[in-house]
């Protein structure tokens, strides 16, 4: 989990913006000027996410629906506030879901302390706890003008999740994959719930087609992105050998 600079608002592919926030990178799909945000940034964030939306010419009177890639509060930590403002409805996987209105299983952002003092880190870093509308239990395809794919891809988290917009071959893949310096790696160990798991889940993600890759927490990947993806698992099998 990180703290990001106040990003400008961005466009990563038709209909698909980035926007400022702390912690991760708030998405943005618009179509028509209605809003589906994917995951709500650290606690905080929902000034900074209004004045981005509001910049694009869009309102927070708009946000239809919010989407997690999953419940860590550098994603999640603001939600309250955003469904308090906007009145959105809130998806995600069911795997995921309680800690949302518990906030008391994220230990794999602090695996380092004792349980109790976790807990309560943890439950000061969201700023309040939500009850999800729509709780995924399999793969689904949002009710959406273009198709919107949650694709379950668990490890970072139990109920972590990778967007696809099959429409402008793009997909979103939150905390599941990292890109520094022009080099794609896995997630972070340290902060992921099983890392074997999560590779085992970027099997899922080269089944589809697509050609550009967002990330949370770097720079979108425009060109090339399911071949890198490959190469990638290439590498990593090539470890176990």
């Amino acid at each position: 989990m990180s703290v990001l600079p106040r990003l400008k608002p961005a466009e990563v592919g038709d209909g698909v913006f980035q926007l400022s926030s702390l912690g991760a990178r708030v998405a943005a799909i618009e179509h028509d000027g209605d809003v589906m945000l994917v995951d709500t940034g650290a606690r905080g964030s929902f000034p900074l996410v209004a004045k981005s939306l509001a910049s694009l010419g869009l309102s927070t009177d708009r946000v239809r629906s919010v989407v997690l890639t999953h419940s860590h509060p550098d994603h999640a930590g603001a939600l309250a506030t955003v469904v308090a403002r906007t009145g959105a409805t809130v998806g995600v996987h069911d795997d995921d879901a309680d800690v949302l209105e518990t906030h008391d299983d994220v230990g794999s952002l602090f695996p380092l302390l004792p349980a109790r003092f976790n807990r309560k880190l943890s439950r000061s870093m969201y700023d309040g706890p939500v009850t999800p509308s729509d709780r995924f239990v399999e793969d689904v395809t949002l009710d959406w003008p273009d198709p919107v794919q949650l694709i379950h891809t668990p490890g970072h988290t139990p109920g972590s999740v990778s967007l696809y917009l099959p429409a402008i071959k793009m997909i979103m893949v939150g905390d599941a994959l990292q890109y520094r310096f022009n080099r794609l790696a896995g997630p972070a160990r340290l902060v992921t719930h099983d890392y074997a798991q999560a590779l085992r889940s970027l099997h899922r993600l080269v089944e589809l087609d697509f050609e550009t890759m967002v990330f949370s927490h770097f720079q979108p990947m425009k060109r090339n992105a399911k071949q890198r993806l490959v190469r990638l698992i290439e590498r990593l099998e090539a470890r176990k050998e």
